[in-house]
C-alpha cells in the first residue's frame, strides 16, 4: 500500500495516541527517504515529496495507538519501493555511464596515432567524462555526456581531414622531391657541354660492369686528333662546338641498350661496349666516324673538319678500372703515333687468365 492511499486511513485514526518516540522515528524515516531520493536525482521525486507530505500530515493526526499498524505499515512499504527504485536507478545510470565512458575510451584508443595536440584535446575530453561520472548529477549527466561525445567526433572527424590534407600534401612535397633528386642525379652524371656522361659516372658504370658478371665487353677510349690546333687557331668557342658534334656523333653512332658514351676529360672520350670484341672495334669505331662526317655535312660544313683516333681493350678477370683504361689509353697512344685516325687494340695479358 502506498503512501498516496495513506489518506484512507485518516477518518479512522483521528483519535489515535501515539506511543512516545514513534512520530519522531516515523518522520525520520520519511526524511530518509526523501533525501534519498533527491540526493539520487530519483525520476519520481516530485511524486515522493507529494506522497512524503501526505504522510507527514497523516501523522500528526494520528493520536491512537492501535489504528496505527496500518498506516506504519503502508509507510514502510512506500520506503522500501522507493528505496529499491532509487537505488536501481541508479545502478542503471551508473552502468550506462560506464558504457559511455568505456566507448569514449575505445575511440580515444583508435585514434591513438594522432598528433601529441590532438592527444592532449582527447585527454582533456576523457577526464571530463571521468569527472561527470563521479561528481555530476544523473539528471544532468547524460546530456552533458552526448555533448561531449559530439564534440568528440566533431574533434576527431577535423583532425581526420586534416591528416589526410597533411598527408596529401606531404605525398605531393616527396613526389616533387624525388623527381627533382631524380633530375639532379642524372645532371650530376652528365657532362653540360657534350651531353654524354661524365668521368664519374664512367667510373661507377664501369666498376659495375666489372662486378656484375659481365663475361665479356671492351673499352674504346677515343680522341679527337690534334685538338689543340683548333683551340689555338680557332679558337676554344669552336673547339666547344667540336666536342659536342662528337658526343652527338658518339650518342648516334653507338648501338643502343648495348654501349654506355661518356667524356672523360678534354677531347677524350671513352665507349662501354658489352659484348663487343676487339676484332669488331673497327666497324663500331668506322660507325662513329660515320656519324660525325654526317652531323658536319647537316651543319653546312659550318664545322672544322676533324677525324679522330681510338685505342681499343677487353676486359680480363682481374681487372681494375686503372689496368683496364691503361691498355686502352695506351692503344690510343699507339694509334696517334701511327699517324692518326685509325684504331689500335691491345689484348689482354694471357698471364693473368691463368
Amino acid at each position: 500500500m502506498g503512501i498516496s492511499r495513506l489518506g484512507d486511513y485518516r477518518k479512522e485514526t483521528v483519535t489515535a495516541v501515539l506511543a512516545p518516540g514513534t512520530r519522531a522515528s516515523i518522520s525520520a524515516a520519511l526524511t530518509g527517504v526523501q533525501e534519498l531520493a533527491e540526493a539520487f536525482d530519483y525520476a519520481r521525486l516530485s511524486t515522493i515529496r507529494n506522497d512524503i507530505a501526505r504522510c507527514r500530515a497523516l501523522l500528526e493526526s494520528i493520536e491512537d495507538s492501535p489504528a496505527l499498524e496500518p498506516s506504519l505499515t503502508a509507510c514502510m512499504d512506500e520506503t522500501h519501493r522507493t528505496t529499491t527504485h532509487v537505488v536501481s536507478q541508479r545502478a542503471a545510470e551508473q552502468r550506462e555511464t560506464a558504457g559511455l565512458v568505456t566507448a569514449v575510451r575505445e575511440a580515444v584508443a583508435a585514434v591513438s596515432q594522432d598528433t601529441a595536440t590532438f592527444q592532449s584535446d582527447v585527454q582533456r575530453s576523457t577526464s571530463r567524462f571521468e569527472e561527470l561520472a563521479s561528481n555530476g548529477r544523473v539528471l544532468d549527466l547524460q546530456a552533458r555526456l552526448r555533448s561531449e561525445v559530439q564534440t568528440l567526433k566533431t574533434s576527431i572527424a577535423l583532425h581526420q581531414a586534416a591528416s589526410r590534407r597533411n598527408n596529401e600534401s606531404l605525398n605531393s612535397r616527396i613526389a616533387s622531391l624525388e623527381t627533382q633528386l631524380r633530375v639532379a642525379r642524372q645532371e650530376s652524371a652528365i657532362d653540360a657541354l657534350t651531353g654524354v656522361a661524365n668521368r664519374g659516372a664512367f667510373d661507377k658504370a664501369c666498376r659495375e660492369w666489372m662486378t656484375s658478371g659481365l663475361l665479356r665487353f671492351s673499352v674504346l677510349m677515343i680522341d679527337v686528333d690534334d685538338f689543340k690546333q683548333i683551340n689555338d687557331t680557332q679558337g676554344h668557342l669552336e673547339g666547344d662546338r667540336v666536342l659536342a658534334a662528337v658526343g652527338v656523333a658518339l650518342q648516334k653512332g653507338a648501338r643502343s641498350n648495348q654501349d654506355f658514351v661518356a667524356r672523360i676529360g678534354g677531347d677524350e672520350f671513352a665507349i662501354l661496349a658489352r659484348d663487343l670484341t676487339l676484332t669488331a672495334a673497327d666497324s663500331l669505331f668506322s660507325r662513329v666516324v660515320a656519324t660525325l662526317d654526317a652531323y658536319r655535312k647537316e651543319q653546312a660544313s659550318s664545322l672544322p673538319h676533324v677525324t679522330l683516333s681510338c685505342g681499343a681493350a677487353e676486359f680480363s678477370a682481374g681487372d681494375t678500372i686503372r689496368s683496364l683504361m691503361q691498355r686502352a689509353d695506351e692503344a690510343l697512344y699507339e694509334a696517334k703515333r701511327r699517324c692518326k685516325h685509325r684504331v689500335v687494340t691491345k689484348s689482354k695479358p694471357f698471364l693473368r687468365d691463368l
